[in-house]
């Protein structure tokens, strides 16, 4: 064997000993919020022991409380994820949570005036590969439904990581803005500095046809599969009722609620209250302070056992 066959043996073996090592150590320290994990391991093996789920934005993964939601008499888990759309969780539902043999009787779907703009919303299913199991993992790289390239970098800790190295060397755990000690059953509270720009937003928005189309697919799938749906609107800053009407977002979804009967739970608008007025209610205009989530979680609570016991079934 020549000098130079042995060297590239040598070399490609120290590569392949050095991005090994980088997978185990960044798969431990990184800089992912704690939540993606746990929602994703209660996924593919957890107990399976709630009745209901709650999928959708940011907004609803830091502001249901699905221990303070057990009040309604459903338990629930917060499977919302930051920046996640229709397009995403109609492979979500269909590719992970129902081949893992799970099974709901009631889904909360968090609703949003930018839920259809995928400039604003930047979560793809390729993002997660490095939660999936390995069947879904190898399916998709042999899928033209998804992006092979992105599905493998996404797929290893040492590429996924790669430019956030020095918060692994520092032994980053997570994302300090998402205190793991305030977990509860998916949802995770937020804290970020107090920035007063950060509470003046314009209801400006597109739609993009693909993700209403997705989220017409998605709501038929559940419903389908015997899930009763509750579209909900988390609470929102310092804006009036009048600023979320003729919304053309806003405007489908209620046309979708009133065509598949499905009740929405708009808490800007008919179910305003003063936590919309009360800064100390959020961290910025869409997203509540763990206070905030605390008192809107027993609202919501409220108004799920009320629709329950009028308008759906218990099994």
């Amino acid at each position: 064997m020549s000098k130079f066959l042995k060297n590239i043996i040598i070399l490609s073996s120290l590569l392949v000993a050095y991005l090994g090592l980088m997978n185990g150590f960044q798969r431990v320290y990184n800089n992912d919020p704690t939540h993606y994990r746990l929602q994703y391991q209660e996924c593919n093996d957890g107990d399976k022991s709630y009745e209901g789920i709650i999928i959708g934005t940011s907004h609803a993964a830091h502001s249901m409380v699905p221990s303070i939601l057990d009040s309604s008499g459903i338990g629930f888990y917060n499977f919302a994820l930051d920046g996640s759309n229709s397009t995403y969780y109609h492979h979500w539902y269909h590719k992970v949570f129902l081949q893992n043999r799970n099974k709901t009787k009631y889904c909360i779907i968090g609703i949003d005036w930018f839920m259809f703009d995928r400039k604003k919303l930047w979560r793809i299913f390729e993002h997660d590969a490095a939660y999936f199991k390995s069947d879904l993992f190898y399916d998709m790289l042999l899928s033209r439904e998804f992006n092979s390239q992105s599905t493998i970098v996404y797929r290893f800790p040492a590429l996924k990581y790669r430019e956030s190295i020095f918060k692994s060397l520092a032994l980053q755990k997570g994302d300090t803005d998402y205190p793991a000690n305030g977990f509860d059953r998916g949802y995770i509270p937020i804290k970020i500095p107090f920035v007063r720009d950060n509470f003046d937003v314009k209801l400006v928005s597109k739609v993009d046809t693909s993700e209403l189309i997705h989220f017409k697919n998605l709501v038929s799938m559940l419903h389908n599969n015997g899930v009763n749906i509750i579209f909900v609107m988390t609470p929102e800053y310092g804006k009036s009722s009048v600023q979320y009407e003729n919304l053309t977002s806003l405007d489908a979804v209620a046309r979708i609620a009133k065509e598949q009967g499905i009740p929405f739970l708009n808490f800007n608008t008919r179910l305003r209250s003063s936590i919309n007025d009360d800064i100390t209610c959020f961290v910025d205009y869409g997203h509540l302070s763990e206070h905030g989530s605390r008192l809107f979680s027993k609202k919501l609570s409220v108004e799920i056992d009320s629709i329950i016991k009028v308008r759906m079934p218990r099994y």
